[in-house]
């Protein structure tokens, strides 16, 4: 056998080079051993380590070895074995531990290696956690020695969250939008529950809180392990936003009183009480919503709340009360060349506000020129007015619209449908008092229609209270009137389909046989539109009814309400509508009869 001399130096190189080759063999070998256990229980179980205790450091917890001083110095000729400071050590990510290796023959030689780098990484005996898992940190001399600590990562914990702001004022209505701040920004489970002391003052959703009414409540944006910041609320009732009454146009009789009822939107805002003005105490006066119509003329009632919001009705007064100067008839439908005697109940003086289209003899009887309308005044000795209304048409028909009213036989039909008829007779209350005939019924359903709807579209579609019918199925008419009738008078606001199909349900609640039909009107700048009106049948004749074009009309006249589409003949209304196919939407009328 061949030998050589070798240096110290070169031995040195050897036993560093014999030693990290051990080391690897020693990995490889734990590694297959491994396959079959657990994992985390076989790297524990070696070092029968007590409980951790805490180390000072945030995320960090450690367990001493056995000797806390320096590794014994070994006897002439022996290997010391190497010893760390710390056998088991649990760590939060991104956290930094720092392990120290005694006994080694050549501190400067140590070799630091971690089992698993995607858990720890490790140099210089600087430990640098880096993700959730098990993983051992080796220390390896030059001589092979080695010793382990091993190392758990645990996921980052939420340490701390933060509002934005700890307190808020908002007025009812309004909303803000907390921001939390949640830290370690590595922190597994970052969600947070928003919860909040009072639902009924304050609602929050993913930290947007909206304010529904006054009072105060805490808003909490809580972590899952518990940690938690809050803002307090308070809330205000919000500003007047809107006023509305309940009638935009009145025509009342001197002596004559009406109630006007403002609503104030939101219900509970603050400063809610309106002020009640007349434009003209000589025609009306006004206290608390109670008008009293005092003498002829024409005057504006204004309801104002103190942030300036306000409301205004038109309200028309004829000079005589009911009691003192009345007429025959309020109104006259006559056709060119026939004549109608009006009576008044004093001896009166007759005029015409254009004769051009019906003159009235000093007896009263006033005498149909060409088409139109006229107003004839009747004026008493002590200065009282009454008026009618007189409409001329160029056809063969004429009548006076209460008798025609007045004479229909009457079969009230309801919808069936719960929220339909209470809401229809909610309405009835308001405008209805006890003894009024069909014809007073009619027009007051008219009115209503006029002065309380605006035309438009709303939020929401008729369809979209299909569930009122409770699953009940009717003719496809039937249906889309019915629901059409609910929301306009739910919402105020509607197009022609929605007047007419509202008119068609209350009128037929009265008795009256209406139906909903289909066509063209004529506009004023020329031309025709598509529309939908009603007819009314009395006594075999079919009589138009058309509330949405009269609202039009009513708003151009300045709110005085003509009633030139009002129980009119089809020899009356002329060229102003063509219909597509009016028996058959006669036809497809069901009596709101459920099918199933």
């Amino acid at each position: 056998m061949l030998c050589r001399r070798v240096h110290g130096s070169e031995v040195s190189r050897l036993i560093r080079k014999f030693a990290v080759l051990a080391f690897s063999a020693l990995l490889a070998c734990a590694a297959l051993a491994s396959c079959g256990t657990s994992g985390a229980e076989d790297t524990y179980a070696a070092q029968s380590a007590a409980p951790a205790p805490l180390v000072p450091g945030a995320g960090i917890h450690a367990v001493l070895t056995d000797d806390d001083g320096p590794a014994a110095v070994p006897e002439t000729g022996a290997i010391a074995d190497i010893k760390l400071n710390y056998r088991t050590v649990i760590l939060a990510p991104e956290k930094k531990f720092t392990l120290s290796a005694s006994g080694a023959s050549d501190a400067d030689a140590i070799v630091w290696t971690s089992s698993d780098e995607s858990v720890v990484r490790v140099e210089d005996g600087v430990v640098t956690a880096v993700g959730p898992g098990l993983a051992r940190v080796y220390a390896i001399d030059v001589n092979g020695k080695s010793a382990s600590c091993a190392f758990e990562i645990k996921p980052a914990e939420v340490e701390s969250v933060t509002l934005d702001r700890t307190a808020a004022a908002l007025k009812a209505g309004e909303s803000l939008a907390l921001s939390p701040a949640v830290l370690p920004a590595a922190a597994s489970d970052m969600t947070l529950q928003w919860t909040s002391s009072d639902a009924s003052v304050v609602r929050v959703e993913d930290g947007v809180v909206t304010a529904l009414r006054s009072g105060s409540a805490t808003v909490t944006a809580a972590s899952p392990n518990g940690k938690k910041a809050s803002c307090k609320i308070t809330v205000t009732a919000a500003g007047v936003e809107s006023v509305a009454l309940n009638y935009r146009t009145v025509l009342l009789d001197a002596g004559k009183t009406f109630r006007l009822t403002a609503t104030v939107t939101p219900a509970d805002a603050e400063n809610a009480e309106v002020a009640w003005t007349s434009s003209d105490t000589s025609v009306v006066r006004v206290e608390n919503g109670v008008v009293t119509a005092v003498g002829a003329g024409k005057a504006v009632v204004t309801a104002s709340t103190a942030n300036g919001k306000s409301a205004s009705c038109r309200l028309e007064v004829r000079g005589a009360s009911s009691s003192s100067l009345k007429l025959s008839s309020k109104e006259l439908s006559l056709t060119a060349g026939n004549s109608a005697l009006l009576t008044a109940n004093a001896a009166v003086s007759w005029s015409s506000s254009d004769p051009s289209v019906a003159a009235v003899t000093s007896g009263g009887r006033v005498e149909a020129k060409k088409p139109g309308s006229a107003a004839i005044t009747a004026r008493a000795a002590d200065g009282s007015t009454a008026t009618c209304t007189v409409f001329v048409s160029a056809g063969n028909t004429a009548g006076d619209v209460q008798s025609i009213l007045n004479s229909a036989p009457l079969n009230p039909t309801r919808t069936g449908v719960a929220a339909v008829d209470e809401l229809v007779d909610r309405i009835f209350d308001e405008i209805f008092t006890p003894g009024m005939t069909t014809y007073e019924k009619t027009r007051a359903i008219y009115d209503y229609l006029v002065d309380n709807i605006t035309y438009g579209r709303g939020s929401k579609y008729w369809t979209d209270y299909i569930s009122l019918l409770g699953g009940r199925t009717y003719s496809s008419r039937d249906r889309e009137v019915i629901l059409r009738a609910y929301d306009i008078l739910i919402s105020d606001v509607g197009v022609c389909n929605d007047y007419s199909a509202a008119f068609m349900v209350m009128t037929r609640a009265v008795g009256l046989e209406c139906f909903y039909v289909e066509g063209k009107t004529n506009n004023i700048s020329g031309g025709y539109s598509g529309h939908i009106w009603n007819n009314i049948r009395i006594n075999g004749t079919l009589y138009t009814f058309d509330v949405q074009v009269e609202a039009n009309i009513t708003d151009r006249a300045g709110g005085v309400n003509t009633y030139t589409r009002f129980c009119k003949t089809d020899a009356q209304m002329g060229s102003k509508l063509i219909y597509f196919r009016r028996q058959a939407d006669i036809d497809a009328y069901n009596g709101f009869r459920v099918l199933s």
